[in-house]
């Protein structure tokens, strides 16, 4: 079997003030999509170890990364878009299609970059070879979506642990209906309805119980073969915005709509259980010093990386030095401007400058401070940790800064905030931290929450704040919970 597969995975900030360019993206091709992802615990992972054990003939077409963002410039969209098409055009026929998605990827112009490029692969392939899709939890379900694709599987975890799980799921998926043994349609179930993410955590809480039932139908009824729940990342101002229920059934649409709108109604239930519980930084500092011991996180949410922030909020490092500068604390801010002024000052200098506030300056203020610089770096290192385990990360030139007993990591290029190796990569343990500050709404907790004294989610203003109500939407289809009054979670 010939078996093509590709990757592209941006999730995108339509609040964000600062574009996705091309020049944000990195692109593999061919060859260079199974040496980027061949060993990695990732969607590409598991489709490359699944289909090589199978003796497929696996064709990599492309592999297209970055960090969450702003919207895609539209011209660079379209350069995208017909390198993708090309690559897969320069190889058919093939038997199957097995592509890794976001699910919530924006372009200036185009709200549902996954459900156009979809359509246009699957007029490529006709209508009768299977194409298969992974999506994030946090993707945002589109009809298009679904009419292009006989197989939608999304990540069951959140912090999403099962990368590598779900391609491996998908890539089974697809060997058995090349097969013949099963004949797979999705059906899907949209709810009028954007939550907050800080509380979608799958190992507990009200997400946890909708999964659950999800996997209930999934044991009582063999026709169902794969269920997923989407909690859509709320800060994107689109049209077909909500969260969604999905379920890939063997043949039975019947089972299959009844089956997501079971789902759904479970997930409609609990949506005020999803509500996050946030502190200012003053108490969440004043909680944290009263405790023996350490580390205590403070999540910052609303300048989440991996959500589509900036990562140049200070607020919570100048609460810091003002009411904690004499304990162990450590920080990362994404700032160019200071990093280059640490970089031309060098290491073991004294240097006044100010970090923060230079990427969005609506929301956030820079903070005047003086510091030595401890260690200066190219900022590339590989995750070890659960989170994107065997990929390289590129954050751009960093510097290490020390002012009193606080650590402050500032870099050229925005960061997840998820995993450890971000601090330890240079050289700043979070063990020893009393406190440490992470930008994420709870990606964090897969390698912070072992050995946290403590974790508070702080309330700070920027664009991927759990406040919804707050968010500037303005082409969001209404009604929509939370934002309006509403008793009916499907239709109007």
């Amino acid at each position: 079997m010939r078996i093509a597969i590709g990757h592209i995975i941006q999730e995108t900030n339509t609040f964000s003030p600062i574009p996705t360019t091309l020049q944000d993206l990195q692109i593999f091709r061919g060859s260079g999509v199974e040496s980027r992802f061949r060993g990695t615990r990732t969607e590409t992972g598991g489709f490359l170890d699944v289909l090589s054990s199978a003796k497929c003939d696996v064709i990599p077409l492309f592999g297209v990364d970055a960090t969450t963002g702003g919207l895609l410039r539209r011209d660079d969209y379209q350069e995208i878009r017909s390198m993708i098409l090309n690559e897969l055009a320069s190889v058919l026929p093939v038997d199957g299609v097995l592509l890794a998605l976001h699910g919530a990827m924006c372009a200036d112009g185009v709200d549902d970059i996954e459900g156009d490029l979809l359509a246009a692969v699957r007029r490529l392939l006709g209508p009768k070879i299977p194409l298969a899709v992974t999506l994030d939890l946090h993707a945002n379900m589109t009809n298009a979506m679904v009419a292009n694709s006989q197989i939608i599987v999304g990540y069951k975890t959140w912090p999403h642990v099962d990368h590598y799980e779900t391609g491996s799921a998908a890539a089974q998926l697809m060997l058995r209906t090349l097969a013949g043994e099963i004949k797979p349609v999705t059906t899907m179930r949209k709810l009028r309805m954007i939550l907050p993410a800080e509380n979608m955590q799958t190992g507990k809480g009200p997400m946890a119980e909708v999964f659950a039932s999800g996997e209930a139908w999934r044991l009582q009824h063999p026709e169902v073969l794969s269920v997923s729940v989407f909690g859509v990342q709320p800060w994107m101002d689109v049209a077909e915005m909500g969260c969604a229920t999905l379920c890939v059934v063997d043949h039975n649409l019947q089972i299959g709509q009844q089956c997501v709108d079971s789902i759904a109604m479970a997930f409609w239930e609990r949506r005020e259980k999803f509500a996050a519980d946030l502190i200012s930084p003053a108490e969440a500092i004043e909680k944290a010093l009263a405790m023996d011991g350490g580390p205590v996180v403070l999540a910052e949410p609303s300048d989440s990386p991996s959500s589509g922030a900036t990562g140049d909020s200070a607020e919570l490092l100048r609460e810091l030095m003002t009411r904690a500068s004499g304990v162990p604390a450590a920080i990362w801010i994404c700032d160019p401007k200071a990093v280059a002024e640490a970089w031309q000052s060098g290491v073991k200098s004294r240097i006044e400058t100010q970090v923060g506030g230079q990427l969005d300056p609506f929301d956030h203020k820079p903070l005047p401070i003086k510091a030595t610089v401890e260690n200066l770096s190219n900022g590339e290192f590989t995750y070890t940790g659960v989170f994107r385990r065997g990929l390289v990360e590129r954050m751009g030139r960093t510097a290490v800064l020390r002012a009193g007993q606080i650590t402050i990591l500032i870099s050229e290029k925005p960061v997840a905030n998820i995993s450890v190796d971000l601090f330890r990569s240079q050289q700043i343990e979070p063990k020893e931290q009393k406190i440490i500050v992470v930008k994420s709404p709870g990606g964090f907790r897969s390698e912070y929450e072992p050995f946290a004294k403590a974790i508070f989610l702080v309330d700070t203003p920027g664009v991927t704040s759990p406040n919804i109500k707050n968010l500037r939407y303005a082409r969001i289809s209404r009604p929509i919970y939370p934002l309006d009054e509403i008793t009916r979670p499907f239709g109007t």
